[in-house]
């Protein structure tokens, strides 16, 4: 009985999983325009940004450029 009391409508569900679909999106730029990229955008990231680092040195030289704003 205590299962049911919790269970979260199947409709109510479905309803919850397509608000999150519709949030997300992946969107890939050059490398010239992520150097350009205002810090307040990143910053602005609701939950996560994900970044494709190339090279452990292009690491580097970003982390430098990001301790210089």
């Amino acid at each position: 009985m205590i299962l049911w009391q919790k269970a979260i409508p199947a409709r109510q569900r479905i309803k919850d999983v397509e608000e999150v679909l519709k949030r997300e999106f992946i969107d890939t730029i050059n490398p010239a325009e992520i150097q350009s990229i205002d810090p307040r955008v990143i910053s602005s990231a609701a939950e996560e940004l994900l970044v494709t680092i190339p090279t452990v040195n292009t690491f580097y030289q970003m982390r430098e450029s990001i301790r210089n704003f």
